[in-house]
């Protein structure tokens, strides 16, 4: 490959060029995001980046994520962003939104499929659910995720990286495990959708409304409402950016005292790809 590859902090740059147009057509459009995970820690505790991390996470409401996904599904966004979802890229199976940069390659594929994608940033819905209380409502979401895992584990979609002996035997014998299991259980993204699908909210329900991650997230989360209530802006880098008001609340369920900076051995990046700019 003659194609030059990027550095972390020429990946940083790309994914803040990426969030600022995203922010741009949020603000037109009335959309909601906030910054998720890694990058709600990064703006809280560094006021950007987490220092050996170099990707964005994002979440949005579904309705909102379900508007933006079917408004630029098919268009460019400032000529360069491109929405990758299971709806409309064939080979693409993670159940969330990428929005990839078309001037970048990243290689392995992430997928026994062989899709190809560029740098991107990852964009994951929140739904509402209702339960009697929270600790319900999790156990809840967690079955019907562990169900999802489990038939989608039958696929195997995910190269994992190719970690390991990266052999182009390795490769072969992936993609046709792959392609036979999808003719007996079916194409991932109708498994995707099937879960995606269930109604995890009554309309009907007295029972309290909470905010939950996908039943198809790679981790299951439940929070207040309330978490979620209100919009703060934090610096991000160079940018401000809106997160959950009660930040502190929503990191410390998933991560326990995430303000503690871990141990030198584990602040690196778990990344199994490189990227190239084409």
């Amino acid at each position: 490959m003659n194609n030059i590859e990027l550095s972390a902090q020429e990946l940083k740059e790309i994914s803040l060029r990426g969030l600022t147009e995203f922010s741009k057509v949020c603000n037109e459009n009335g959309y909601t995001f906030w910054l998720a995970y890694g990058s709600l820690i990064g703006a809280v505790r560094h006021k950007g980046f987490i220092p050996w991390d170099d990707d964005i996470d994002l979440w949005m409401p579904r309705k909102d994520y379900e508007s933006f996904l079917n408004k630029y599904q098919n268009i460019l966004i400032a000529d360069e962003w491109e929405i990758f979802s299971h709806k409309n890229k064939k080979g693409y199976y993670f159940p969330w939104i990428k929005l990839c940069s078309n001037k970048t390659i990243l290689t392995p594929s992430r997928f026994n499929s062989g899709l190809l994608y560029g740098s991107s940033i990852d964009i994951f819905p929140l739904d509402n659910m209702n339960s009697g209380n929270i600790d319900c409502a999790y156990n809840e979401l967690k079955k019907i995720n562990s169900e999802y895992k489990k038939e989608i584990k039958k696929l195997r979609p995910y190269t994992g990286g190719l970690k390991g002996v990266n052999t182009i035997w390795k490769k072969l014998g992936k993609k046709v495990y792959f392609n036979s299991f999808k003719l007996i259980y079916g194409d991932p993204a109708k498994i995707i959708d099937k879960y995606e699908n269930i109604k995890l909210l009554n309309d009907n329900s007295n029972d309290h409304i909470f905010i939950a991650t996908s039943p198809c997230a790679s981790y299951p989360w439940v929070w207040e409402a309330e978490d979620f209530s209100r919009t703060v802006i934090l610096d991000f880098e160079n940018l401000c950016m809106p997160a959950p008001a009660s930040y502190d609340s929503v990191l410390r369920r998933v991560y326990g005292n995430y303000l503690e900076i871990p141990p030198k051995d584990k602040q690196v990046s778990d990344h199994s790809y490189k990227v190239f700019r084409i």
